[in-house]
């Protein structure tokens, strides 16, 4: 047994005890260092080379090292070292038994290294061990250093003996444990799991919420920006293991829980790490659905999941983090799922608002999980929007329901601009699975009530052909209803039927160029002109063959109308030829 003579308490001052600080300081960078980085990394090579420099002056100066150990603070003499670090690094050796060190000043930094790695392991294992502090420290044989431990009471049991009744040197130490006496260290031999639920509270529950991101940022200037997620995740082991034990012992309140979580979201969102945000929120889902979990607990994780995030600052987060939501879709859900609450209006707004094609398409792919068979509310996202968002939403409801997808299309259309007009009717010939039998009967309508909408509908079956829409058009322009119609949709109409090369249509366009009329003379042109244009879309010979003989005509309006067509159509092969491979070509 040692104790720390009275001589040594006189001479504890001002020097002594600043320098004895700078060692415990450097000793808790160490090993803060150690437990995230391997023996090589400069940071770790750099703490230690500080702690041996400043412990081998004290040794050196002022002869052996003799430390009091209390549960927040170690003692020098009669003073009192404590601050930041320290607190914790106090508690780590007094939690595990240990009141009292000594280093002799023969410690050489072979045993300095050595016991810097046995406290490494018995502060931050986490892996279930059968050894603890006490333990590692005896087999380890340091002969520079002694220690005293406590046997068989806590700090706090109210026996009123004598601290210096209750030390006991290494042999004693060593006697208990070849007695297979561990089970005498009331605080040395808790599991693992009780380790981290105490280590917890000392790293978690610093005051009030306001002081806790100051702690983290301590830590984390400490330890370099790359320890922020780790750091974060410890953090977060610490509290759920603190929740699990709660029946033996409580250590935080439920209020404090909320507050804790709360501060760790923040820090994962600051750490701008899209996994480990959604293992975070994985995790808070695991707490909430423990069978064992106390109903206090349980409404207070459930108060914090229900009080979801601030949507701007999870919209910047989005933009913030690479790939944002397009190439992080998997965690993004899980996210979206515990911290938005499947709040169908959030996520579409974060949709909306993302600029980027990929990152709306994850988003809106999140939205349909979320409203799963409500086909109703993306049939009224798709109503409430314009342009290429109300196309994305097209798209999802017919992923969906491909059924009301058709329906809502074909209410919509003629509701709308001819702008949109052309967009919707592109979107239903390239969205997989939208476009069949029952909508081209549903466009036909449409096109039968005349205006821009029948323009658009026939332009589009121009530029997408259907071989069941060319009986329905021939038999359109072979009525005497064609000269109802205006120019645009007489053109239309044709273009349709020589993109499908339907020469049937020829005859009916001679027809209508030899028509002759002195009352109507203006409107018949513009119907002439409009079949002429048209012409340019056949490859047939005789359209060509047409087009030659209107060259000769008295109008100068049809003159100029076939020479655009013929140009058009001499275009159009000349691009033919040149889209030929060299390989395509015969030998």
């Amino acid at each position: 047994m040692f104790d720390v003579p009275g001589d040594e308490r006189q001479r504890a001052n001002d020097e002594t005890v600043g320098l004895a600080r700078e060692i415990l300081v450097r000793l808790d960078k160490a090993l803060r260092a150690r437990r995230l980085y391997d023996g090589n990394h400069s940071l770790v090579a750099r703490f230690e080379g500080e702690l041996r420099e400043h412990l081998r002056h004290y040794l050196g100066t002022f002869g052996a090292l003799r430390l009091r150990v209390r549960p927040t603070s170690f003692e020098l003499g009669d003073k009192v070292i404590d601050g930041t670090g320290i607190d914790e690094l106090a508690l780590g050796f007094f939690r595990r038994g240990v009141i009292a060190l000594r280093l002799a000043e023969s410690t050489s930094d072979q045993e300095l290294d050595t016991l810097i790695d046995i406290i490494n392991r018995a502060f931050f294992a986490r892996q279930l061990s059968d050894e603890d502090l006490l333990t590692m420290l005896w087999r380890a044989h340091l002969p520079s250093l002694k220690y005293s431990a406590v046997l068989g009471y806590t700090e706090d049991d109210g026996s009123g003996e004598p601290e210096d009744g209750l030390l006991a040197d290494a042999d004693t130490v060593g006697d208990a444990l070849e007695d297979d006496a561990v089970g005498a260290f009331d605080l040395a031999s808790l599991s693992a799991e009780q380790r981290e639920v105490l280590e917890a509270k000392v790293l978690l529950l610093k005051g009030k919420d306001e002081n806790l991101p100051r702690e983290v940022a301590k830590l984390r200037s400490e330890t370099e920006a790359e320890t922020d997620v780790a750091l974060l995740e410890r953090l977060l082991t610490l509290t759920k293991a603190s929740i699990s034990l709660r029946d033996r012992q409580r250590d935080v309140s439920s209020d404090e829980l909320v507050t804790i979580l709360g501060s760790l979201r923040r820090g994962f969102f600051a750490a701008g790490d899209m996994d480990a945000l959604a293992r975070f929120a994985a995790t808070v889902h695991a707490i909430a659905a423990q069978s064992e979990l106390s109903t206090e607990d349980r409404d207070a994780v459930q108060r914090f999941l229900d009080a979801g995030v601030d949507e701007r600052q999870l919209e910047e987060f989005l933009k913030r983090i690479p790939g944002g939501a397009a190439k992080n879709a998997p965690a993004l859900a899980s996210i979206l799922k515990s911290f938005a609450r499947n709040d169908r209006e959030l996520i579409a707004r974060l949709a909306d608002h993302d600029e980027t094609g990929a990152g709306r398409e994850a988003l809106n792919q999140v939205l349909v999980d979320v409203v799963g068979q409500d086909s109703d509310y993306l049939i009224t996202r798709f109503r409430s929007l314009e342009g290429e968002r109300a196309i994305e939403a097209l798209a999802l409801l017919s992923r969906q329901d491909v059924g009301s997808a058709r329906k809502a299309v074909a209410v919509r259309l003629p509701a709308v601009g001819d702008e949109f007009q052309i967009e919707l009717l592109e979107a239903i010939f390239t969205i997989p699975g939208l476009y069949d039998e029952r909508l081209r009967a549903a466009l036909l309508r449409l096109a039968q009530k005349g205006g821009g909408l029948r323009v658009h509908v026939l332009e589009s079956y121009a530029v997408h052909a259907d071989p069941a829409i060319t009986n329905e058009v021939l038999a359109w322009v072979g009525t005497e209803e064609l000269d109802t119609w205006d120019p645009k949709s007489v053109e239309a109409a044709f273009k349709v039927l020589f993109r499908a090369h339907e020469v049937r249509a020829l005859p009916i366009v001679e027809g209508i160029l030899a028509r002759k009329s002195l009352f109507r003379r203006r409107p018949l042109l513009e119907l002439k002109l409009a079949v002429v244009a048209a012409l340019a879309y056949s490859e047939a010979p005789e359209a060509h063959a047409i087009l030659d003989k209107q060259l000769a005509s008295k109008e100068a309006e049809l003159r100029d109308a076939a020479r655009a067509s013929l140009d058009r159509q001499a275009l159009d092969r000349a691009r033919s030829r040149m889209s030929v491979l060299p390989g395509d070509l015969p030998s």
